[in-house]
Order: structure tokens, then sequence, then C-alpha cells
């Protein structure tokens, strides 16, 4: 009787098993699809991506060559192309090439236009964004206009710990000096000039300017 009664135990557990398992067995079969899909998408889009970073790099290097060549309309032409896609770095470094060949044909709002373009764009990396906005606003300056909006823009790069952050700094004071506002721009060339972590030709160049313009400057 012990025995018939084990077995109807055992029976019954089995039972309870086969039912889970037939319960979980969709639910299983469903996830592990989910997963596949998943790693598809994602094998697919790496591949995608991949596969336009190396025509996008083709387009580079063939407007590259028209530069090289001095076919100077042709290379503007597809440097202009890659930068309006504005969907890689690549694109960033065209916008950069096309300003360059603006700039060798003396066209200067053009190429301030180019590097406006590049540091409004969210897509492109910081560093090049900051770079642009730097050469944008050296282009922009002018003694005679109002450069408040200039010397905001150049605080940003400032505060934001910008790899561009002492460029900046220089620009400002630079620009400072320029607008007769000499106590400002002797303190940051100072603090330029005496900051270890400032690079060496930066650092350099703000002791030649304060050698220069403050020959009463004692460095502490």
């Amino acid at each position: 009787m012990v025995d018939f009664l084990d077995e109807v135990e055992q029976d019954l557990s089995q039972e309870n098993f086969y039912n889970l398992v037939r319960k979980i067995f969709p639910y299983f079969v469903a996830f592990s699809l989910i997963i596949v899909a998943v790693s598809s998408y994602y094998a697919w889009s790496n591949a995608r991506i991949i596969k336009s970073q190396e025509l996008l790099s083709e387009e580079l290097m063939s407007a590259n060559e028209f530069f090289q060549r001095n076919k100077l309309d042709e290379a503007l032409k597809s440097y202009l192309n890659l930068l309006d896609k504005k969907n890689d770095n690549y694109s960033a470094i065209a916008g950069f090439k096309a300003a360059s060949v603006y700039l060798k044909q003396n066209k200067i709002n053009e190429a301030m236009l180019v590097y406006e373009k590049i540091a409004k764009t969210p897509a492109f990396a910081l560093i090049f964004r900051d770079q642009a906005n730097l050469l944008f606003i050296s282009y922009s300056f002018k003694k005679e206009n109002d450069n408040s909006k200039l010397l905001d823009a150049l605080d940003q790069i400032i505060h934001a710990d910008s790899p561009y952050k002492y460029n900046a700094m220089e620009l400002k004071a630079s620009m400072l000096m320029d607008l007769d506002k000499l106590d400002e721009a002797k303190n940051i060339f100072i603090e330029l000039s005496t900051n270890s972590s400032v690079p060496s030709t930066i650092q350099k160049n703000s002791q030649a300017i304060i050698s220069i313009n403050w020959k009463n400057y004692e460095k502490n």
C-alpha cells in the first residue's frame, strides 16, 4: 500500500512538473526569439554603421584628392556635400576642409558660416564643435562691434572644461586687450602663464605678452 501511494505521489509530481513545463515553454520560446531578434538587429545596425563610415571615409579621401590636385571647386563641392550629411565626425572634418578652401579663396564670410554650422551640429564630437566655435569667434571679432555675445560664447567653452579651455582663455584675453580692457586681459594672461596645467605654448605666449605689455609685473 505504501509503495502504491509513493508511486501515485511520484506520478502527481511528474504531472505537475510537465504542466509547469507546458506553461513556461511558450514564454521561454518567446524570450529566446526576442534575444535572437535583438542580437540580429544590433549586428545589422553595427554593420550598417561600419558601412556608412567606410563610405564617408572614401568620400573624404576623394575630396582630398581633388584638393591636392588644386581642383578647389570639385573639392569644395565634395566637402560641403559631406558636411550636409551631419551624421558622423567625417562630416565635421569635411567642414573644416571646406572652410580652409574658402579661406584659400579669401572668402572669409563663407568660411565663418561653415564654422558656425559645425559648432551648432550636436551630432559632431564636442572637440570639433568647440574648435569650430573658436575659429568662428576669432574671425567674427571686430573692435568696433558689440562683442558681448562672442565673449559669452568663450566663457561657455572655458567654464565647460573643454579641451580648448585654455585656447578660449587666450583668445578672450587677446580680445579684451583690443577692447582696451587691459586689467581683465592681464589677469587672464597671468593665470595662463602661472598655471602648470596650461600647455607650454600658451604659457610661453602669455609670459611674452605680459613682459611686453606689463613690464612692471613681477611673477609671484
